[in-house]
C-alpha cells in the first residue's frame, strides 16, 4: 500500500501509522531523508494519544539508495513484520532517462512485501508531473493499492487511485482525525477495505 501527495499529509499519516502499529507490534521506519522527516514532538503526542510502547519503533536512516537498500535487509534479517518505508526515492537523480536507478529500490520494496511483512510506502509527488508517485513507470505498476493525499477545501481528499478489486473513489476526511484516535468515524484503511 502506498500513500503519497501533499507531503505535509503524508508525514503526519506516516507518524500516526508507525505509532498505531507500535501499540500491537513492532514496526521499522525507513527513513530515506538526509534530515529531518521524523517530527519527534509528534510522535510523542501520538504516543501518548494511542497509549503505544515507544519502544517498539525502530527508525532507520538512509542517506543514499544504497543505504536504504541495505536498511530493507537488515529489517528482513531482524524479523520485522511491519515496515513503514518513507521517501524511498528521494535520492534519484533529476533526469528522468535515469530513473532506471529507482528500480533497485522498488525491487526491495517488493522483497519485502513477499517476506510476508506489511509494507507501507509514504511517497511524494513525481518531479515529473502532478498524478503520479516518485520511482517511475516500474514502481507504479508494483504497488498494488495507491491512495493520493490532498488538502482540499472540506479538508483532507483521499482518493483510491489504484487497486487490484476496487474502482477509483475519493473520500474526504479532517485534518485532526490524524491526530485523534479513531471516533465512530471510519477511518481511512476501513474506507479502503469497503471499496
Amino acid at each position: 500500500m502506498e500513500f503519497f501527495g501533499d507531503w505535509s499529509v503524508v508525514s503526519v499519516l506516516m507518524h500516526r501509522v508507525a505509532v498505531v502499529n507500535a501499540v500491537s507490534d513492532k514496526v521499522a521506519v525507513i527513513l530515506t531523508q538526509d534530515f529531518g522527516g521524523l517530527d519527534p514532538y509528534l510522535m510523542t503526542k501520538l504516543v501518548r494519544v494511542f497509549r503505544a510502547r515507544c519502544g517498539e519503533v525502530l527508525v532507520a536512516r538512509g542517506f543514499k539508495v544504497e543505504d536504504t537498500l541495505a536498511l530493507f535487509d537488515r529489517v528482513l534479517a531482524q524479523g520485522f513484520r511491519k515496515v513503514l518505508v518513507v521517501d524511498p526515492y528521494l535520492h534519484l537523480p533529476n533526469d528522468p532517462r535515469k530513473y532506471w536507478l529507482g528500480t533497485a529500490v522498488t525491487a526491495g520494496v517488493r522483497k519485502l512485501i513477499h517476506s510476508g511483512a506489511e509494507v507501507a510506502v509514504f511517497n511524494r509527488v513525481s518531479k515529473f508531473g502532478t498524478r503520479a508517485p516518485e520511482g517511475g513507470t516500474f514502481h507504479h505498476h508494483s504497488i498494488h493499492i495507491l491512495v493520493r493525499l490532498s488538502k482540499g477545501r472540506t479538508g483532507i481528499k483521499a482518493e483510491l487511485v489504484k487497486h487490484p478489486m476496487k474502482p477509483y473513489t475519493v473520500t474526504y476526511f479532517r485534518p485532526e482525525d490524524l491526530l485523534n484516535p479513531p471516533t465512530a468515524r471510519r477511518t481511512l484503511l476501513e474506507w479502503l477495505g469497503d471499496h
